[in-house]
């Protein structure tokens, strides 16, 4: 079982980002049907505790318990 530690919303309203903090993933969930469409995941096993959307809805953010800064494209699921 997983511990959510955080929820953004997509600027747009389509889709909804989870933070698990266990498994150190940040998952998408599409609104319009609840399917999880990504799972993001980091190298420097940071522990996520806080995912924001970019304004545009083009890129996702998110930081780490150890200060940690990374960031996705939306498009293709690529680390910045």
């Amino acid at each position: 079982c997983s511990t959510v530690e955080c929820v953004a919303y997509h600027p747009g309203g389509e889709q909804l980002a989870s933070v698990e903090i266990f498994y150190n993933s940040i998952r998408l969930w599409s609104l319009a049907d609840g399917a999880c469409v990504r799972q993001l995941k980091s190298d420097l096993n940071s522990g996520f505790v806080y995912v924001a959307y970019h304004p545009g809805g083009e890129q996702l953010t998110a930081v780490g318990k150890w200060g940690f800064v990374e960031a996705w494209s939306l498009a293709d699921g690529a680390c910045l």
